[in-house]
């Protein structure tokens, strides 16, 4: 999914967030498969091919969750 589209999705980032979570997405992903191999040690026989499919996986998934009520609204975002 494109950046334009992903943010869309995001309302509750705001430009500086969202600019920081893609400049830092390479370290996200490296650090998120670091600790998956920690909490799911079958994780650690993976090939090359199946490390880097997870990592797409995490490249491309869709973040959900709820802003916490005691975070300030964005101008358009209720």
């Amino acid at each position: 999914m494109p950046a334009h589209q992903t943010v869309d999705g995001l309302p509750h980032l705001a430009d500086q967030e969202y600019t920081m979570v893609v400049r830092s997405a390479h370290q996200l992903v490296k650090a998120t498969l670091t600790e998956l191999e920690i909490r799911f040690p079958p994780m650690r026989r993976y090939t090359e091919e199946q490390h880097r499919r997870t990592a797409d996986d995490l490249r491309t998934s869709s973040i959900s969750w709820e802003r916490p009520s005691t975070w300030p609204q964005h101008p358009g975002t209720g």
